[in-house]
C-alpha cells in the first residue's frame, strides 16, 4: 500500500492518495491537488470505491472499513453508498478516507511474487526517469495532507523528501514560487474545493486549514478572492446549479 501511494502520480495526474497511521486507526486516502475540477463530489467517491476494491483484493471480499469519510455535503439518497461501503459514513469530512483498524498493514498477503515485483519495481524507475514531475508539483502533492495535519511548516515538508529547509526553498525558488506562497495556493485551493463542496461553517473551514478563528481566515480568503468565504460559496452554487 505505501508503494501505491509513493508511485500513484504515475497512474493518476492532479490526485494524491495518502495512507496515514493515527493511533490504531489507519487512513486511506484520497485527494484532488489540481484547481478547478469540475464534479470533485463525484470524483472522490469514485475513487472511493476504487480503493474499496484495491482493499478487498489485498485482504479478501469481506473485507470492509470501520469507517468511510466523504469531503461532501450529506446527499439526498445515501443508501447507495451504505450498501457499498456496509460501514458508518461521516459527510463533510476533511478528506476522503476509508479508515480501518491498522493492524490490516501488517496483514501478510496471501502470494508474495519477488520476481514480478523486482520487475515492476524496474518499470517505474523507467517510467520515473522518462517522466519526471517537477519538484513543485512533487510538494504541492504532499501539502494539502500536511495542511490538514498542521504540519505544513517548512521543516516538516523537507523532512519528507530527506532534505533540508534551505534546498526546499532553493529548488522551489528554482521553479518560481516560494514555499509560502505554494502553501497559500493550496489552502486557497482547500477552502474553495471545502465550500463548495461540504456544509461546513465557515469557522469549521478556518479551523480545518489551521487558523486560529473565523475572522482570520475571512481576512485571507478576501486576499486572495476578492470576496468573504459565505459570499463566495453562494455565488460559487448558484453558477454550479445553473450549469446543470
Amino acid at each position: 500500500m505505501r508503494s501505491l501511494v509513493r508511485y500513484f502520480h504515475h497512474h493518476t495526474r492532479g490526485a494524491t492518495a495518502t495512507l496515514t497511521v493515527d493511533g490504531q486507526l489507519a487512513y486511506f486516502g484520497y485527494q484532488i491537488d489540481q484547481p478547478g475540477v469540475e464534479g470533485t463530489d463525484q470524483v472522490g467517491d469514485g475513487a472511493l470505491a476504487a480503493m474499496l476494491n484495491i482493499m478487498q483484493s489485498l485482504c479478501g471480499p469481506g473485507w470492509k472499513p470501520s469507517q468511510v469519510t466523504l469531503a461532501h455535503r450529506k446527499p439526498d439518497n445515501v443508501e447507495p453508498f451504505r450498501q457499498l461501503f456496509r460501514a458508518p459514513l461521516l459527510f463533510d469530512a476533511e478528506q476522503n478516507a476509508l479508515v480501518f483498524l491498522a493492524d490490516w498493514l501488517t496483514y501478510r498477503l496471501p502470494v508474495d511474487d519477488p520476481e514480478l515485483r523486482r520487475q515492476l519495481m524496474a518499470q517505474i524507475r523507467a517510467i520515473e526517469v522518462h517522466h519526471r514531475d517537477s519538484f513543485q508539483g512533487q510538494v504541492r502533492s504532499v501539502l494539502r495532507t500536511a495542511l490538514l495535519t498542521d504540519r505544513a511548516d517548512a521543516d516538516h515538508v523537507a523532512s519528507l523528501f530527506s532534505i533540508h529547509r534551505r534546498t526546499l526553498n532553493r529548488r522551489l525558488n528554482e521553479d518560481g514560487i516560494s514555499f509560502k506562497d505554494l502553501v497559500e495556493e493550496e489552502r486557497f485551493e482547500i477552502a474553495r474545493q471545502t465550500l463548495l463542496s461540504s456544509d461546513l461553517q465557515v469557522g469549521d473551514v478556518a479551523a480545518v486549514l489551521g487558523y486560529a478563528d473565523a475572522s482570520a481566515f475571512t481576512r485571507a480568503f478576501r486576499r486572495w478572492s476578492g470576496a468573504a468565504p459565505a459570499e463566495w460559496r453562494a455565488k460559487a452554487l448558484r453558477a454550479k446549479r445553473g450549469r446543470k
